[in-house]
């Protein structure tokens, strides 16, 4: 079933129920070129969750679906052309539009980079160019290592992304005893002057917002504790 719902602020487009076994797909969800991300409802179904902001004179509801679109080919391991690679200079217009405080520069592994801060933290945020638009990520690593732990990151995950707004977790295991984690979000070319500074605000309140949390879900008895709560 697909839901559109209209906030203040943003249109959000949910894809539900998902089958459970779809949630594997958290730990490859940032290379999903599109503002979409899976997310536990309140009733803990798996959904597909696109959120657009509502500016301007753009059809937010469309672009919704168009993400939900490209959310359900990238589930289904389908091609799916994400349009036309934006050029830096128009990455840089962008973010000379940001706050003053924020720091920003060419990173040495391409695209861009921004220490920003707000909400009580400093974040080195990455902007990457990518078909379709821009990737805004910060990438952090911790220390779980056994199967509790991991699940216990991944649940927490899915449920903090149907509140988070634009912004997206994602959990993946890089080597023994330890767990990738990510707080990103996609933007469309065509967004990119309007929408960088609320994406990138957005990225770093989900940062601030669940790291701590994250950090003590590595601890097995808040992990098991937390596990048998949600189950």
């Amino acid at each position: 079933m697909t839901q559109i719902e209209f906030e203040s602020q943003l249109v959000v487009a949910r894809e539900f129920p998902l089958p459970l076994s779809d949630a594997s797909s958290l730990a490859r969800q940032p290379v999903c070129a599109a503002a979409v991300k899976l997310a536990l409802d309140a009733d803990g179904r798996l959904e597909l969750r696109a959120e657009i902001l509502r500016r301007g004179g753009r059809d937010a509801a469309k672009l919704a679906r168009d993400a939900l679109d490209v959310g359900r080919a990238w589930l289904a391991d389908a091609a799916k052309h994400p349009g036309a690679h934006p050029g830096p200079d128009e990455v840089e217009g962008a973010l000379e539009e940001l706050p003053r405080a924020w720091a920003w520069g060419p990173a040495p592994e391409g695209g861009f980079h921004v220490h920003a801060t707000g909400f009580g933290v400093t974040a080195r945020v990455a902007v990457h160019l990518c078909p379709g638009g821009a990737h805004v990520v910060v990438c952090s690593s911790l220390p779980a290592e056994d199967i509790g732990k991991s699940s216990a990151l991944a649940d927490f995950a899915l449920r903090a992304n149907r509140r988070l707004r634009l912004a997206r977790i994602s959990i993946d295991s890089e080597s023994a005893g330890s767990t990738g984690v990510s707080w990103d979000a996609f933007i469309v070319s065509d967004a990119l002057d309007s929408d960088l500074c609320e994406t990138v605000e957005a990225v770093l309140g989900a940062h601030a917002a669940t790291q701590r949390s994250l950090r003590a879900l590595c601890e097995a008895p808040v992990a098991a504790a937390y596990l048998a709560m949600h189950r």
